[in-house]
């Protein structure tokens, strides 16, 4: 699922947090696809003036979600190059779950560590289906995670 049909599929007025929302990049896209939502935002520095108008933002670390908000407070959580850089990302993981909703969503983004050093050319990508996840944040840690294990 990409990022837009994850927006696209968030039911009306849904409330949602861009946690490490940076400049705002993805802030702006969704006030203007999805001007129903209402939308939070945080980072460890103030982007607030970069920020679209309706965003309520507060400066604070992705690792303290269960601080900065309150339990059971978002329908979903989106995250965008921000886990990979997390030396302990089982705190962010844990906030993530305080203030999800039961039944909430989870969207997390990362970069493709393999396509970094590889030319683009699509026959390079056939063998790499078979290489196995060897980061610890990899989907799989994530889903036990997620799921309590």
């Amino acid at each position: 699922m990409t990022l837009d049909d994850f927006i696209r599929s968030l039911p009306e007025g849904a409330s949602v947090l861009d946690a490490g929302c940076g400049p705002g990049k993805i802030l702006h896209h969704i006030a203007k696809i999805r001007p129903d939502l209402r939308v939070k935002a945080c980072d460890i520095r103030d982007t607030s003036a970069q920020l679209p108008s309706g965003v309520v933002f507060q400066v604070g670390s992705v690792e303290n979600l269960g601080h900065l908000y309150g339990e059971n407070e978002f329908d979903a959580i989106i995250t965008q190059h921000v886990i990979e850089h997390l030396l302990f990302p089982m705190p962010f993981i844990e906030g993530c779950k305080q203030v999800l909703k039961p039944g909430g969503l989870l969207y997390i983004e990362t970069p493709n560590w393999i396509r970094a050093y590889l030319p683009f050319y699509p026959r390079l990508w056939f063998p790499l289906r078979f290489l196995p996840q060897s980061r610890a944040s990899g989907p799989q840690a994530l889903r036990a995670a997620l799921a309590g294990e």
